[in-house]
C-alpha cells in the first residue's frame, strides 16, 4: 500500500488532495470568519470534522504578532486583509487536520517517550546546555500555551511527518532482500537423467563374492558405533559431615579466634518526651512515677 502512495504521492495524488482541501475553504466562506459569519465554535470542517474557532484565533494571533513585528510595529488592518493572513492560517489548519485524519485512520501512534526526548532536544528549552522544565513552562506561557496542550501539537507534528515521510521517502530497500532476491533469480539447476527400464536391464542375483566385496566396501553401514562404561563415585559434602567429628578443643579455639565477627554489639533503646518548660516535664515525671503508662 505504501509503495502505491509514494508513487501515486509524486504525481497527482497530492495534488488532488491539496485541491479538494482548498475547493472546501471555497465552500465554507472563509471570509465569514472576518465578517461575523463564524461566531460559532468553528471556522469550518475537514473530513467531516470541525476546525475550533480558537484555535483558528490563537494561531491567528501568534502569525499576526510575527508579522507586525517584522514589520516594526503596528500594522493597517487593511494591509493584513491584502495580505490574506486569515485564509492562510485556516488552510494551514485544515492542512494539519486533513492529515491528523489519515494518520488516525491508519492507526499512527507517537510513544510519549518521543515526544518527551524531542521537547528535551530543543535548544530553546536549554539556556544551559541541560533542559530546564521552568524556562520551558515560562516559554510556553509567553506564546499563550502550556505544557500539555504543547505536547500535544508536538505529538501531532510527528505523527503527521511519520505519514508523509512513508508517502514521500524514497523506496530502498534492504541489503539483505535485494541480496535474496537477486540470488534467487539468477540462481539455476542442472540435472542429467538416465531412464532404465527393468526390462531392457534385468537384475540377477548377486554371487557370495559378491556380497562379501560389498560388504567389505561398504562395512561401516553395517556397524553398530562402538561404547564405553564407566563406573563413577559422588561425594556429596552433605554426606561427609555426618562422618567428621571435631575435637571440643578445636571448636573452642576456632571461636575464640573468630569470636569479634560472630558477636552482635549490645544496643539500648532510648525514648524521649518532650516538654515546653520545665514545670511540665515534672509534671509528666510525677504521672509516670504514679503508674501513667508512658505512651498515654
Amino acid at each position: 500500500m505504501l509503495r502505491a502512495m509514494r508513487a501515486s504521492a509524486k504525481h497527482w495524488v497530492m495534488g488532488i488532495l491539496f485541491g479538494l482541501l482548498i475547493l472546501s475553504f471555497a465552500v465554507w466562506g472563509i471570509g465569514d470568519i472576518f465578517t461575523g459569519g463564524g461566531a460559532g465554535t468553528s471556522v469550518g470542517e475537514v473530513g467531516g470534522e470541525e476546525i475550533p474557532a480558537y484555535e483558528f484565533r490563537q494561531l491567528y494571533q501568534r502569525e499576526l504578532a510575527t508579522v507586525t513585528q517584522r514589520l516594526g510595529g503596528r500594522v493597517d488592518p487593511a494591509f493584513i486583509a491584502q495580505l490574506g493572513l486569515g485564509p492562510q492560517v485556516a488552510n494551514r489548519i485544515g492542512e494539519r487536520m486533513m492529515f491528523d485524519i489519515a494518520a488516525r485512520d491508519m492507526k499512527l501512534a507517537i510513544p510519549d517517550q518521543v515526544v518527551a526526548d524531542y521537547v528535551r532536544a530543543q535548544p530553546t528549552f536549554s539556556p544551559l546546555g541541560r533542559f530546564s522544565q521552568t524556562q520551558y513552562e515560562q516559554i510556553l506561557r509567553a506564546q499563550g500555551m502550556n505544557p500539555a496542550y504543547y505536547e500535544a501539537r508536538v505529538r501531532a507534528d510527528l505523527r503527521r511527518s511519520q505519514l508523509l515521510e512513508s508517502i514521500l521517502a524514497p523506496e530502498v530497500a534492504p541489503k539483505v532482500l535485494t541480496d535474496a532476491l537477486v540470488k534467487f533469480s539468477s540462481e539455476q539447476r542442472t540435472a542429467d537423467m538416465v531412464e532404465i527400464l527393468s526390462k531392457d536391464a534385468p537384475v540377477a542375483e548377486p554371487t557370495e563374492k559378491e556380497l562379501e566385496e560389498f560388504l567389505k566396501k561398504y562395512e561401516k553401514r553395517f556397524m553398530t558405533p562402538e561404547l564405553r562404561s564407566f563406573t563413577a563415585i559422588v561425594i556429596d559434602p552433605k554426606d561427609l559431615v555426618k562422618t567428621i567429628e571435631v575435637p571440643e578443643e578445636q571448636l573452642k579455639a576456632e571461636y575464640e579466634a573468630q569470636k569479634a565477627s560472630l558477636a552482635t554489639p549490645e544496643k539500648r533503646s532510648l525514648a524521649q518526651l518532650f516538654f515546653k518548660t520545665e514545670a511540665e516535664a515534672k509534671a509528666a515525671y510525677g504521672e509516670l512515677k504514679g503508674g501513667k503508662e508512658w505512651d498515654e
